[in-house]
């Protein structure tokens, strides 16, 4: 079966997208008036058809779209009261549409905490480990760790380090400040999404030193970290090894320790 593929980034403004869309339809689908044009308006544009990135981009386009094809001037609704009800539908969209595009602007390799990537991914990549028995969507655990590669290093296979803030995805990593190499999420289908989907959006009520603290206690970095060796390698066994038999923190925590 041929593997799609997806930018990490590209894949979490995709998912934290649509969560926010979800969110706003559910919300506007409840407005009771004659013709609910806020929910008309978004549904017409948080259209996954118009995207191509989420990116501020296509923002841009889809907001240019909108002025034009509603006949829409934000500038001089700012300057003056609002007073007709269908300019007001029109501005709070148009409001909604800026607001997404804030919050998914931080979702890029620019303005994303290195260090908290890194771990993110580790963590991601513990609970596809540790619930593949369940799921069943690859047939070994090592080729989940094929599922993180590089384009700039010809699909280099995944290798871990063990450094003084946990663990560090060697395949992608470059010391200076948000220079990391590109990083692909590999799928045969969607199923694979969901699993890695479902750790994400519990690890990211966690902050960074909280990350870096958990991935402290786990044995694959304890057995490897040496303070005076930079690029001391973790195996992929151990991390298998480990998982398999060891819940991650965010799922004890769920399950009460259990």
């Amino acid at each position: 079966m041929e593997n799609n593929k997806i930018e990490f980034f590209t894949w979490i403004r995709k998912i934290e997208f649509i969560k926010l869309k979800k969110h706003y339809e559910n919300y506007y689908s409840n407005i009771i008036n004659v013709d609910n044009n806020e929910f008309l308006l978004l549904k017409r544009y948080l259209n996954e058809n118009l995207f191509t990135d989420y990116s501020k981009e296509d923002f841009e386009k889809i907001k240019e779209k909108f002025k034009k094809d509603e006949i829409f001037d934000p500038i001089k609704n700012i300057n003056k009261n609002i007073n007709k009800q269908k300019e007001t539908f029109k501005q709070k969209i148009y409001d909604v549409l800026i607001n997404i595009e804030d919050h998914l602007n931080q979702f890029s390799k620019k303005n994303y905490n290195k260090l908290r990537k890194h771990k993110i991914i580790y963590f991601i990549i513990a609970h596809a480990i540790n619930t593949n028995k369940k799921y069943a969507q690859w047939k070994e655990e090592y080729d989940i760790f094929a599922s993180f590669i590089s384009n700039k290093k010809n699909y280099e296979k995944m290798t871990w380090c063990a450094f003084e803030n946990g663990p560090i995805l060697n395949s992608i990593y470059n010391p200076s400040p948000n220079e990391d190499n590109d990083l692909f999420i590999l799928y045969q289908n969607e199923k694979q999404l969901i699993v890695f989907e479902m750790a994400y959006f519990f690890l990211k009520n966690f902050s960074t030193i909280e990350l870096i603290e958990e991935s402290h206690k786990t044995k694959p970095w304890i057995d490897n970290f040496e303070r005076y060796s930079y690029y001391k390698k973790i195996k992929n066994n151990e991390i298998i090894e480990y998982f398999k038999n060891n819940k991650p923190f965010f799922i004890k925590l769920i399950n009460g320790n259990n």
